[in-house]
């Protein structure tokens, strides 16, 4: 899955993954439970496990040896099939597939003791109506990474085969899923789809209630036309064919490039061949509205058969973004007007993201996570379309009761650093009952960094990581300025997203001086904004631009100049004088023309983020009355242009009243301020950018790099 930039970095990277293909978290090493020589080999991320070797390297058995005995036909499901745009039993009865995957089976192997249980708990919690769940159907992930560590048949005996059994006793249809995101114009991945399927299409071919998803997410070429469609189908319609010659009346769900997200063109040119299901893969990370959803996958399912084989969403914010509200109901709603298109949920699991339990192997839910929400809707839809042998008489669906969050953490504490940073300290809470899973540290009200717990206890404790209560843990935090005074605070989130109280807060006053880089001086009648260097500017100083952060300079003459400003009661008044012998303004993108940016920290609270309260980054495009980055708009409207042959002025009017509505602007006052200048000298994208302060080009990004200047009379 895109998701989709594959992997987030740093700490999210380690404790959450992707929708999918997850990422990694948790414990990575094999449990205690593990025995034999595979208990030895370190078990890479789900993501790892997703994309590792496209071949598996161990060699089926030969075709003889390759088929399970036919089960007992008197308990039996009835095999599926289609019929024009709907799944059906072979008696013809319509049947909507819903449920969810399972975890990868070696994963949640080797991960038991982190996971909160076991592959084969997650498997009878998602078949047993005595526990609310009313999934008609699994899907099962097999990776390369599985095979690759124990053998296709091992995997098999040990896995696959007690599933398909353990479902068809449970009424359920099992997806067998070759879990692989790998890009599909690869012959050595062709040949490792080929392997798979050789293995494992015959070995089941008599199973009525399996299915085969025969690639899970071809990835590149993902271009969303008919011609990659076309193209697609050329390299994989072989692939199909081969299935099918083994197993002749399994239905088969073919995925699509693009993580499996160009099912429309499915209707327009579909597959040869009887009992296809076209597969789609939905998120809210990958921008998919409701409002979307109908011409990608809902006009294709009037044609053909459609199923959702993953969808989910986190609102936790880092991968697969989303909540019940703005995703998870208005999924719900369109999937409920069109009964033909099955789905199964990502995923039962603590690890594999966006997850479906915490980890004490309970569901989640509430706002931000799914689990509770697919529950309640697999239990209000168990009476419809349920074929016969499928019986799911069980517990009533109840929603659990909100829990009490966990408590606040204790003896929050800050020092400071000789390299000018804090270091923020607190204990473990005392409640840990459904597992801290991060800490958010605020300053002022604001969070300024969350602290997941998950990392640094899994390398100390992974095995009793969640349970101990003696910890006290720490992190560092930069951008305080002398003079100023703070409070800061920590709270503690748990995996349902309960959060406690926020511990202390503590006040601090940062020790030392601040370093002023430029004064901007009163004057008593404001300057005209009209881009012309007048009287109102006598007293201010020219600060030059110093340095080349982008492209190239050719000189003084090719980019140059500086900026000036004043101030009143009323606003900054901000001036810049840009020496420019080669003018171009012709691009879609402000900066890639000649463009000015004004970056202003109204109170210099030196934070890492830009929060739109008095912290602006202000860029216009020369000579016109383009702007850009500005939130709210009224801030910077008032400006104007001054051009000659080989320079220009650029003049604005910057309100305090926007610039820092609760700070006491009066001589004294220091702001974080800094000026860029972009350079296009021939058209296109930008030649060159100079600024005056900082020596990176990350101001954009950052309000804590500005330089800090102070008002005087």
């Amino acid at each position: 899955m895109k998701r989709r930039t594959f992997l987030r970095t740093g700490i999210a990277a380690s404790v959450a993954g992707l929708a999918g293909c997850p990422g990694g978290g948790g414990d990575d090493t094999p449990t205690n439970a593990e025995s034999g020589t595979d208990a030895e080999t370190p078990t890479p991320t789900p993501t790892e496990m997703a994309t590792a070797s496209p071949a598996p390297t161990a060699t089926p058995p030969e075709k003889t040896d390759r088929s399970t005995p036919t089960p007992d036909e008197s308990s039996a499901l009835p095999r599926l099939q289609t019929d024009g745009s709907w799944v059906v039993t072979e008696d013809g009865e319509r049947f909507t597939p819903r449920g969810a995957n399972v975890i990868e089976p070696l994963f949640g192997h080797r991960n038991e003791t982190n996971r909160g249980g076991t592959y084969e708990d997650t498997l009878e919690m998602a078949i047993d109506p005595e526990r609310a769940w009313y999934n008609n159907i699994v899907r099962l992930p097999i990776t390369t990474w599985g095979i690759d560590q124990i053998g296709y048949e091992e995997y098999a005996t040990r896995f696959v085969d007690p599933t398909v059994e353990r479902c068809r006793e449970a009424g359920v249809y099992v997806i067998v899923d070759y879990h692989i995101i790998q890009d599909w114009q690869n012959e050595e991945v062709h040949q490792g789809v080929r392997e798979f399927w050789d293995f494992f299409a015959p070995r089941y071919a008599d199973h009525n209630n399996v299915l085969y998803e025969f690639w899970n997410e071809p990835q590149n070429p993902a271009d969303n036309t008919l011609e990659n469609w076309n193209a697609w189908k050329e390299v994989a319609q072989p692939l199909v064919d081969r299935i099918r010659e083994d197993a002749p009346e399994t239905p088969i769900i073919v995925g699509s490039p693009g993580w499996t997200s160009l099912t429309k063109w499915a209707a327009e040119s579909p597959f040869e061949g009887e009992n296809l299901v076209y597969a789609g893969h939905i998120y809210p990370g990958d921008g998919k509205t409701a409002e979307a959803l109908d011409p990608e996958y809902g006009a294709p399912a009037e044609e053909v058969p459609v199923m959702i084989t993953e969808w989910g969403f986190d609102g936790t914010g880092d991968v697969q973004p989303g909540t019940k509200s703005n995703f998870g109901e208005p999924f719900r709603e369109w999937l409920d007007g069109r009964e033909n298109i099955g789905w199964t949920a990502w995923c039962p699991d603590s690890h594999w993201h966006p997850t479906m339990l915490d980890y004490d192997h309970n569901p989640t839910g509430g706002e931000l996570f799914h689990s509770r929400f697919v529950k309640r809707w697999l239990a209000e839809a168990r009476a419809e379309n349920v074929p016969d042998g499928l019986q799911f008489e069980g517990a009533d669906y109840e929603e659990p009761i909100d829990i009490v969050g966990p408590s606040e953490p204790g003896n929050p504490t800050v020092s400071e650093n000789d390299d000018g940073t804090v270091t923020v300290a607190w204990d473990q809470t005392t409640d840990n009952r459904h597992r801290v899973m991060h800490y958010n540290v605020y300053v002022d009200g604001q969070i300024r960094k969350q602290f997941d717990t998950i990392v640094l206890l899994n390398e100390a404790e992974p095995d009793d990581a969640f349970t101990r209560t003696d910890l006290r843990f720490e992190t560092t935090l930069e951008g305080f300025v002398p003079g100023n005074t703070y409070e800061i605070g920590v709270s503690a989130v748990d995996s349902l997203s309960h959060e406690s109280a926020v511990g202390g807060p503590v006040e601090y006053a940062p020790g030392g001086s601040l370093d002023i880089h430029a004064e901007i001086p009163h004057v008593d009648t404001a300057p005209s904004i009209d881009g012309q260097v007048d009287d109102g500017y006598g007293a201010s100083s020219l600060h030059e631009f110093q340095h080349v952060v982008r492209g190239s300079v050719d000189g003084e003459d090719d980019l140059g100049g500086g900026w000036r400003a004043v101030w009143d009661e009323e606003a900054l008044y901000v001036l810049l004088d840009v020496v420019d012998d080669q003018k171009s303004v012709d691009s879609d993108i402000v900066y890639e023309d000649d463009c000015v940016e004004v970056y202003v920290d109204g109170d210099n609270s030196k934070r890492p983020n830009y929060d739109w309260a008095n912290d602006f980054q202000l860029q216009y495009v020369r000579g016109t009355d383009r702007m850009a980055g500005i939130e709210p708009t009224d801030v910077g409207e008032d400006y104007a242009w001054q051009d000659t042959d080989d320079s220009y002025h650029f003049e604005v009017a910057l309100p305090w009243s926007a610039l820092a509505p609760n700070a006491a602007v009066e001589s004294g006052h220091v702001i974080g301020f800094d000026a860029h200048v972009n350079d296009d000298d021939t058209g296109g994208s930008r030649d060159g950018k100079v600024n005056w302060h900082n020596e990176a080009d990350n101001a954009w990004d950052n309000p804590s790099v500005l330089a800090n200047v102070k008002l005087v009379e």
